[in-house]
């Protein structure tokens, strides 16, 4: 092919977006008009399969989203709702086992990290 817009635009006239001075080059241009016309019949055979799958596959992504929010919805009311008892079971009541000191805030991490830091103030005094 000579034609220089076999590859450009002709093919962007199949679909409907050459320039509009190219109608003028399409009416002389045999071998433009050969390319315009056998994009043109490609995309007869593909737009009704392009057609069917695109509405398909909108259908089929609505179904998923609708079931992944109705599942997310119940999984939040589930999590805010109370605990369901079991009129059969007794309730179960957990009393925490703690031993009030003299001092609340005194920790046996406290203490370790007491005795670290002597470690190392020691360490430090041995080394200078």
């Amino acid at each position: 092919m000579s034609c220089p817009h076999t590859d450009t635009s002709a093919v962007l006239a199949a679909f409907g977006e050459a320039p509009d001075d190219f109608e003028l080059h399409l009416s002389d241009c045999s071998e433009c008009r050969a390319v315009v016309a056998q994009h043109l019949e490609t995309l007869s055979i593909v737009e009704p399969t392009l057609a069917n799958v695109t509405t398909e596959t909108r259908v089929r992504s609505n179904f998923y989203a609708i079931r992944y929010l109705i599942a997310a919805a119940i999984l939040l009311t589930v999590q805010f709702l109370p605990a369901w008892e079991t009129p059969h079971e007794a309730p179960t009541v957990h009393t925490p086992i703690t031993t009030l000191s003299d001092d609340i805030f005194d920790d046996h991490i406290d203490n370790e990290l007491a005795s670290l830091e002597m470690e190392l103030a020691l360490f430090n005094l041995e080394e200078s």
